[in-house]
C-alpha cells in the first residue's frame, strides 16, 4: 500500500508496479515478486542502488543489506568500509562474479 504525505491511499503495489519498474529501474516482476529476487545479477541489483544518495556513507552499503540477505553489524562512524564489508560478504554468500563488473 502507497500513501500519499497526507496520508491519503495512493495504490497497491500490484497496481503501480509498472510505474515503480519505470522510476526505479527494477522489474515489475521482482516487485510483485512474480520473479523470484535471486534470479537477478548482483551486478544488477547493485546497479538498482547505484545512483542512491545518503547522509552517511555507510548508509548507501547498510540499504542493501536486504536486496542481498545479507545481515551484518551495522557500525555507523565506519564511512566507506561498510561497503567494503558487503562486497566481501556478498562474494561469500553469492557464487555470482558480476559484483565486479557493475
Amino acid at each position: 500500500v502507497f500513501l500519499g504525505k497526507d496520508w491519503r491511499f495512493v495504490g497497491a503495489k500490484s497496481e503501480l508496479a509498472y510505474l515503480l519498474a519505470a522510476v526505479t529501474g527494477i522489474e515489475a516482476e521482482i516487485l510483485t515478486h512474480q520473479k523470484r529476487l535471486d534470479a537477478v545479477s548482483v551486478a544488477d541489483r547493485m546497479g538498482w542502488a547505484s545512483d542512491r544518495e545518503t547522509t552517511r556513507a555507510e548508509d548507501r552499503a547498510y540499504s542493501l543489506f536486504g536486496i542481498f540477505g545479507i545481515n551484518l553489524p551495522i557500525i555507523y562512524g565506519e564511512g566507506d568500509r561498510a561497503f567494503l564489508r558487503l562486497q566481501k560478504e556478498i562474494l561469500q554468500a553469492i557464487p555470482d562474479q558480476s559484483l565486479f563488473i557493475w
